[in-house]
């Protein structure tokens, strides 16, 4: 990594805003997959799936513990979840509905670690683009405190709402105070509870490697 920009209106006591970017040092590999970050039209058409209870499936991948209380997943996992509307989600109804995403399965689902980890969902209007339609919709931000998997919505931050920044730090226009170097930031845990800002690639990219099993089972 070459340099980390956090979004400077997060909040870490109430994990809106959860999104940061991550500027790689090198290039990815030419065989990676570049999955695109929603925008607002991808962002109706989901919460339309969301409301009509069609088309809700979304991927979800990431590195955390693969139940509560296990060590961190040796390889990258990923799980199917199904999106749930804002009107049905509690986390979205004590925060602002605009930032967050819910989505829940049992008896997989998102655990710590996975936090930063792509959400991703194939929007049939873009079915014919060369990646199938595939969105980055979301980012895993927080979950219940009770656990993994307990059937409670995870909560992910909601990308096309910051579509106009994540476009503007690419252009190279991030605002100074929201730059920091890698040296010098620490690292976060994460990934279904309060964490640091979550991290994505700049190049926003979602590279399945080895990908194994599920997220989190219920133990």
């Amino acid at each position: 990594m070459k340099q980390v920009y956090l979004y400077s209106g997060y909040d870490d006591r109430t994990l809106r805003a959860d999104i940061a970017l991550i500027e790689l040092s090198a290039d990815t590999p030419p065989q990676t997959r570049k999955i695109q970050p929603a925008d607002t039209a991808t962002q109706a058409n989901l919460d339309a799936a969301l409301v009509a209870q069609s088309n809700h499936a979304m991927l979800v991948s990431g590195w955390g513990r693969t139940s509560t209380g296990s060590a961190g997943a040796t390889y990258l996992q990923k799980a199917d979840v199904n999106g749930v509307a804002d009107t049905s989600c509690y986390w979205t109804g004590n925060a602002a509905s605009n930032q967050v995403i819910c989505a829940a399965s049992t008896p997989t689902a998102t655990c710590k670690g996975d936090s930063g980890g792509p959400l991703v969902w194939v929007d049939p209007v873009y079915s014919g683009d060369a990646d199938g339609g595939r969105r980055l919709v979301g980012i895993v931000s927080f979950g219940s405190s009770n656990g993994c998997a307990t059937g409670v919505p995870d909560g992910f931050t909601e990308v096309a709402t910051f579509k106009d920044w994540i476009d503007g730090c690419m252009a190279g226009s991030c605002p100074a105070a929201s730059i920091e170097n890698t040296k010098a930031s620490s690292s976060g845990s994460g990934g279904g509870s309060a964490n640091p800002a979550s991290l994505f690639a700049l190049m926003l990219t979602l590279v399945m490697v080895r990908v194994r099993k599920a997220l989190c089972c219920n133990d």
